[in-house]
């Protein structure tokens, strides 16, 4: 259990033999990784933790954990490492900012502020967004978010996994894994220790190879995991690139139209991410659809000053003296689909096993869920018990689809909608009239979030992870679509032939994002019967 100071933890179920012949080794120890080492050590089980790299890192992605991510952390008992000694920010929704002359429906700009439910669905009605309201007392148990530098954070729970006398940790490079190939099962990894562990020369041409066995392996490497393979064939694919820019302040005082809550500017041709990390710090993240500009001529700041033009008009200064001081980082933002597949003696687990774009900041939510329920299945099993580990890896599988696809769909459907098609964007319609469909879809969804109600209390439900729900996921999609083609409709909208084929583009937009419940086949070939235009099909 950790104690009720900022940097103290205690354990339970300790054994303090020494950890030669683990009982299950996790490659990994960021988010993912740290955590289920810490979860498993806690039931008693000797843990070996390898990590390529334990000086903390820079990065400019996992920096918001949403409310369903931090009920995670309670489960874990590792809620403090979100809260204390990581100078944390308290998120408590987000705000969805139309700017001026992007929307022919807004033209002088608009916004949305979502927030967060005042406490966990507890019912059907709940779950959809009824009966919700706002949180009226600061210091309520009620969701809320947390926003850091995932270093900090990634650091605390390194320092809960440290403590923990069941766990050793290894700085070394994983090469390969270990199997039986008779059986086909993993039995350990074969890894090189770090430079400052071994004895090695200058160059570190002579660190030692050594093969670790244990009945169990867990994979959590990351988003460029290289032993994911193993069980998961699918390959990671590239959706946008994100521009990090760090705006410095006063302590508490964001420059932000809202503070303590995340904002997502819907910018052209893509969104624009603001979140503070610190008391001193707010973070950007320009997402950029196509080809990263070049940095060392000047490109990639002529785009972020370009796109600075989207931004509040509180914010825009503070973000171009941050460009100005060209401390300016990008990541890749990369999809890749889960894999039930079973392999004996290993599993995946965070990016390793699946990821989405972090427009809705719902990654480090799916792997800590994740976390929880594998290392519950995981808690009264014999690791060394082929058929029982089979079931409860399957198990897993299973029942983490509700939070996986309803956050995995979101954050996939809602940068579709939110950008504008390109060729960059993986679509071959960039016409016109393509563009105004998604314009259309894109409008119909901001209006539908500022009717408020069930209709913004949903949404934020699903996105803060409280809500693991595909089919509720599916309703708001649909009622989305409608809500967009009601335009074309009424009030005399009927009896003009041409309204109809706007609708079905539309539909087609809506539709036709692969990620989402709405483009499964049966829909979309009832769709192309009640509108059977051959050259506006979705191509097979």
């Amino acid at each position: 259990k950790m104690s009720n100071s900022s940097n103290d933890f205690t354990q339970v179920n300790a054994d303090t033999t020494k950890l030669s012949e683990p009982d299950a080794i996790i490659v990994g120890a960021g988010t993912a990784g740290a955590s289920m080492a810490i979860a498993l050590a806690r039931q008693g089980r000797k843990i070996v933790l390898i990590e390529k790299n334990l000086i903390p890192q820079d990065r400019i992605v996992g920096e918001l954990l949403q409310p369903g991510g931090i009920r995670a952390l309670e489960q874990l008992n590792l809620a403090e490492c979100a809260q204390i000694g990581c100078d944390s920010i308290i998120v408590n929704g987000y705000t969805v900012i139309m700017p001026s002359g992007v929307s022919k429906s807004y033209p002088k700009g608009s916004e949305v502020v979502l927030k967060y439910p005042n406490k966990d669905p507890e019912n059907i009605f709940e779950l959809f967004g009824k009966n919700f309201k706002d949180i009226e007392n600061e210091k309520s148990s009620a969701p809320r978010g947390r926003s850091f530098h995932n270093g900090k954070f990634v650091e605390r729970l390194r320092q809960a996994a440290k403590l923990e006398p069941n766990i050793e940790i290894i700085e070394g490079t994983v090469v390969s894994l270990l199997e039986d190939k008779i059986i086909g099962k993993v039995e350990g990894v074969s890894y090189k220790e770090s430079a400052n562990n071994s004895l090695s020369n200058s160059n570190g041409s002579t660190r030692k190879k050594i093969d670790l066995n244990a009945p169990l392996t867990i994979i959590a490497d990351g988003i460029w995991s290289g032993l994911r393979k193993c069980t998961n064939k699918n390959k990671p694919f590239l959706i946008s690139n994100f521009v990090g820019v760090i705006v410095e302040h006063l302590s508490m005082e964001a420059p932000v139209p809202y503070r303590n809550f995340g904002h997502v500017v819907l910018s052209q041709p893509s969104p624009i991410l603001i979140y503070q990390i610190s008391p001193t710090e707010t973070r950007v993240l320009v997402d950029v659809a196509g080809k990263m500009p070049n940095s060392s001529n000047g490109e990639l700041r002529e785009f972020l000053e370009r796109q600075s033009n989207f931004l509040p008009e509180v914010f825009r200064g503070p973000f171009l003296e941050a460009v100005k001081k060209g401390e300016v980082k990008s990541m890749p933002n990369r999809a890749l689909k889960s894999s039930a597949e079973i392999k004996q003696g290993v599993v995946l687990i965070g990016d390793a096993l699946n990821m989405r774009h972090p427009l809705t900041g719902g990654g480090m939510t799916v792997a800590l869920k994740d976390v929880v329920l594998l290392s519950e299945l995981l808690s009264d099993k014999d690791f060394n018990d082929l058929k029982e580990m089979n079931i409860a890896v399957a198990t897993f599988h299973r029942k983490r689809v509700p939070h996986s696809a309803t956050i995995n769909v979101l954050a996939n459907a809602l940068y579709y909608v939110f950008s504008l098609p390109t060729k960059c964007l993986e679509t071959t319609d960039t016409s016109d009239e393509a563009i105004k469909a998604r314009e259309n879809l894109q409008d119909s969804c901001f209006e539908y979030l500022s009717i408020g109600g069930v209709f913004s209390a949903g949404p934020i439900g699903l996105l803060s992870g409280l809500t693991p729900s595909p089919s509720i996921l599916a309703i708001h999609f649909f009622m989305v679509a409608l809500y967009g083609v009601r335009t074309h409709l009424f009030p005399f909208g009927f009896f003009r032939p041409s309204n109809y084929i706007k609708i079905y583009r539309i539909l087609l937009v809506a539709f036709g994002e692969k990620s989402t419940v709405l483009s499964w086949f049966l829909m979309r070939k009832l769709i192309q019967l009640i509108f059977p235009w051959e050259h506006l099909r979705w191509s097979a």
